[in-house]
């Protein structure tokens, strides 16, 4: 289990709204004078393989995680950069990203997570990460919605696109 020590939680699964949630989570920590820790959990079914990894060979589990390790420093670095008045940590595991991050919640003094991670079908078909977040979680959660400042069109183009998928999966009956 990951022990967050007080400070906020952020999942992170490389997404923009997880970028969004970080920001935020940076902001946050900087006003209640905390660290941040951020999160990645990955699993072999859905996370991306190794980088060595070859046709026929199965990695073991700890170049998965050294992989995942990897990714998540390349998308922490910039916002270290930036706001290096606030501590951020960084933390992987193995595991259900919802479940992990409940887990965690239980150290956190809040959890800020981004509205929808890898996209829309994956939400479809999978559930929420945010919303097992905040019906779990022992710890406020904020939940950032990044497109709350996008434009109308963009936003009918994506409620037209999920509505397509729904349809075609029917989900929507």
């Amino acid at each position: 289990m990951i022990d967050v020590g007080g400070g906020v939680l952020v999942g992170h699964d490389g997404s923009k709204d997880a970028h969004a949630a970080l920001e935020e989570a940076v902001r946050i920590a900087r006003a209640l004078k905390t660290h941040v820790t951020v999160v990645r959990a990955w699993q072999v079914t859905t996370m991306g393989r190794p980088a060595n990894a070859e046709f026929g060979y199965v990695p073991p589990l700890d170049e998965y995680a050294a992989e995942a390790r990897k990714n998540l420093e390349r998308d922490v670095e910039p916002v270290r950069e930036e706001h290096p008045d606030v501590p951020i940590e960084t933390a992987v595991v193995n595991g259900d990203p919802a479940g992990q991050l409940v887990l965690a919640s239980g150290t956190a003094t809040m959890a800020v997570v981004g509205r929808r991670g890898s996209g829309g079908v994956s939400r479809l078909l999978l559930g929420s990460v945010s919303g097992r977040l905040a019906s779990h979680a022992r710890c406020p959660v904020l939940v950032v919605n990044p497109q709350a400042a996008a434009t109308a069109a963009e936003v009918d183009e994506e409620q037209r696109l999920e509505a397509a998928l729904a349809s075609e999966l029917h989900l929507d009956r």
